[in-house]
């Protein structure tokens, strides 16, 4: 009776992983009470002692991970806004939860860990298929009286042609018109590292079938696709560096027929994510025209609160102004530098490694600092790709999001962090294997 009570538990301590990683994509304000049933479960699995054998709770990362938390902590005692630090504090307890949640995984969940980055991938389909629905929806009503399908958002850009008004993000399928359940920079991060997920999936694969190669492509171009609707700015670049980091650490393995074939793959996907699309041009003249006249657009806007961030960090150098005050305090340093007519209230930092200089002052930001080293010493100690291009991925985003202050992003970046670890410790350091990393 006891054996197969542990079994059930067990068996769905793991199945509620996989819906908590299958959610992960999809509805933000249903995910903690998914998280809840995962932790439920886990717990009542029991046996910690036997489970927590081998886990390391002084690893350099995982000291790190507590003393970014202390450090949110301690913030409490000097933030104005106390009831917004209360909430931080909370959120922040996800960098001692998780790697705890991982490190306490079941032998049966780590043996199947692989299914996990197949759910990823599965809630990453319903999202993406989703919002193509929306945006057809929203495309057919808005036209409805006039008889067309109208893709474009406002009227005054019914003459421009679907792929420019993509790049303008002005269509119901592009930025955050198509992307309904989060920030499109956080769902195209998503999307990227699932088509790495798909690759590793795919040379990790025994025996592959013509079905399973058309599978694994038409997957990749389906998301490359979207990554290229979205038009996010940390996505694009992303995506760029991903290419390019694959070329670097994977074609030296390879013969020629695989390169040949990787390649061909690689141009597909730049076709379909760029084509039509003038964002390098775009972008570099948004990055260095950061005059007044041009303050309209997100990058102007980002460029000059990053200046004022470094202004108020040097007024509190050491302990920071506290994660709850981040942005009511760069609003009012902008009011005095900024035209009256520019509305702040919807901005945030936009850049992790400001966020908490500013928030956290120097001991925070040189914490942080610490935290990505760790995860760098790890993916190169085990050989780690998967965890080499999700570090990547996060190091960009870092540039453009305040990733450990929204849900979608810390959860995220905890979450396969940990588990990317344990699966290559688990799969590939014991013995020696030919997969190239």
């Amino acid at each position: 009776m006891t054996l197969n009570y542990s079994k059930f538990v067990e068996r769905f301590s793991f199945y509620s992983l996989l819906f908590f990683v299958f959610w992960l994509p999809l509805f933000e304000g249903f995910l903690p009470t998914v998280f809840g049933i995962w932790i439920g479960f886990w717990v009542l699995e029991g046996n910690f002692k036997s489970r927590f054998r081998k886990f390391n709770f002084t690893s350099g990362l995982n000291l790190a991970f507590f003393a970014y938390f202390l450090l949110s902590l301690f913030a409490v005692l000097y933030s104005s806004n106390q009831a917004k630090a209360w909430m931080d504090v909370q959120q922040k307890l996800a960098l001692l939860v998780f790697p705890l949640l991982i490190g306490g995984l079941s032998e049966y969940s780590q043996k199947n860990i692989r299914w996990a980055f197949w759910a990823f991938i599965l809630g990453l389909i319903a999202a993406s298929i989703y919002d193509l629905a929306y945006a057809f929806q929203e495309s057919i009503n808005a036209g409805a009286n006039e008889g067309v399908f109208r893709y474009w958002v406002y009227e005054k850009h019914h003459h421009i042609g679907f792929l420019n008004l993509v790049n303008l993000r002005m269509s119901f399928f592009s930025y955050g018109y198509l992307s309904q359940f989060m920030h499109p920079s956080y769902f195209s991060m998503y999307l990227i590292f699932a088509i790495i997920l798909l690759y590793h999936l795919y040379k990790t694969k025994e025996n592959t079938t013509a079905l399973s190669i058309l599978l694994y492509a038409s997957l990749t171009l389906f998301f490359t696709l979207l990554i290229g609707l979205l038009q996010s700015t940390a996505g694009l670049l992303s995506f760029i560096a991903l290419i390019l980091a694959v070329i670097v650490i994977e074609f030296k393995f390879l013969n020629r027929k695989r390169i040949l074939a990787i390649s061909v793959g690689l141009l597909a996907m730049l076709i379909l994510g760029f084509f039509g699309s003038d964002f390098s041009g775009k972008k570099i003249n948004d990055l260095t025209d950061t005059t007044l006249e041009s303050l309209s657009t997100s990058t102007s806007i980002r460029m000059e609160i990053w200046k004022n961030s470094i202004a108020l960090w040097k007024e509190n150098p050491i302990r920071g102004v506290g994660p709850a005050d981040v942005r009511a305090d760069i609003q009012e340093k902008l009011q005095t530098t900024m035209p009256a007519e520019f509305e702040f209230a919807n901005f945030n930092m936009h850049n992790q490694f400001l966020e908490s200089l500013i928030g956290l002052g120097i001991i925070g930001f040189i914490t942080l600092c610490l935290i990505l080293f760790y995860i760098i010493k790890i993916a190169s100690r085990q050989k780690n790709s998967l965890l080499a291009y999700l570090i990547l991925i996060i190091l960009v985003n870092f540039i453009f999001e305040s990733m450990l202050n929204r849900q979608s992003g810390l959860f995220f970046i905890l979450f396969f962090v940990s588990l990317l670890e344990l699966y290559f410790k688990q799969n590939f350091l014991p013995k020696k294997s030919n997969i190239p990393t």
